[in-house]
């Protein structure tokens, strides 16, 4: 009854995001336009949290959308298992085809053959990390010195880690490890009030 009085043709809330949806209000628009400005300002890591329902997914799903010329994105809605499966999931994304079960194992060479191919279209990736908060610290620190080594040879790798707020606690907790200095941007997303919703 009301998505006939709403003029909906399609149900609003499913269990997959549609951009088409997209709410501009409540500082969501800014947060796209904030990280679409440091992913072309070639800033190396950047995070989008906020409070379960806040809207993160549909940053993303915007961001990757949007996409600044000269990236190529991969976007991670899940958890990954292990620092290994992400570059197994990204080099199937780059090369547009499932790996060989030996090449699965060498991650070392994955990385290198990433790497490479970026190289050579010129292009920089950037990967979307949703539910970050989930990440396994040993997978987030490899992640993080993953982009110290494909950025010693070029601007070539961009991470955004999107999660709840406590991920910020996972990541100030990787302080003990020696990084390379890079730039950071945070963004985070407050709470819906009924003045934003209005």
């Amino acid at each position: 009854m009301h998505r006939d009085q709403l003029q909906f043709v399609q149900p609003p809330f499913q269990d997959t995001v549609d951009t088409s949806f997209f709410f501009t209000g409540g500082m969501r628009r800014d947060a796209v336009d904030v990280i679409k400005d440091a992913l072309s300002r070639r800033v190396s890591l950047i995070t989008l949290t906020g409070d379960d329902g806040s809207g993160k997914t549909m940053v993303c799903r915007m961001l990757q959308k949007e996409l600044p010329p000269g990236l190529a994105c991969v976007f991670l809605p899940q958890t990954v298992e292990s620092f290994n499966e992400m570059i197994q999931i990204v080099a199937e994304e780059i090369f547009s085809e499932p790996l060989e079960k030996e090449k699965e194992k060498d991650v070392k060479a994955l990385e290198g053959q990433i790497i490479e191919a970026l190289r050579e279209s010129e292009q920089r990736l950037v990967i979307i990390f949703d539910e970050a908060e989930k990440i396994f610290l040993a997978t987030l620190e490899r992640i993080r010195r993953l982009v110290d080594r494909v950025n010693e040879q070029g601007d070539f790798l961009q991470v955004i880690f999107s999660g709840h707020t406590r991920f910020i606690d996972n990541l100030n907790q990787l302080q003990i490890v020696t990084f390379q200095d890079i730039e950071e941007c945070h963004v985070s997303l407050d709470p819906l009030d009924q003045e934003a919703t209005w």
